[in-house]
């Protein structure tokens, strides 16, 4: 069969993603981050709509939302977290949240 998502299932991978996106540029939050969707489209359609909902979840998210998220899915028996692991990608947003939280990282 198709694999089908859930609403609560999409909004906890934007936020996940939005995670990804905004990580590498906290050091930077004086200027916004663009998140730019292919294809033109308008407010009133699907697609409008939900570029829009996915604009108001990420104006008010910050890592309370993401706890949430993550106890949510939690209680529903699903996993939820950040990754680590051996690839750059998998470890690059660590990085940032050290240096949001004042670590100094390096090598000695």
């Amino acid at each position: 069969g198709r694999l089908r998502w859930s609403s609560s299932a999409l909004c906890a991978g934007a936020l996940a993603a939005l995670l990804c996106l905004a990580m590498p540029h906290a050091a930077q939050a004086q200027q916004p981050i663009v998140i730019k969707f292919s294809h033109v489209t308008t407010a009133d359609t699907p697609k409008g709509k939900a570029a829009e909902r996915f604009k108001e979840l990420a104006d008010k998210w910050n890592w309370d939302t993401f706890l949430a998220a993550a106890e949510k899915c939690h209680k529903g028996g699903h996993a939820f977290g950040l990754p680590l692991g051996v690839t750059n990608d998998s470890v690059a947003w660590v990085y940032a949240v050290l240096r949001g939280h004042g670590a100094l990282v390096g090598l000695s």
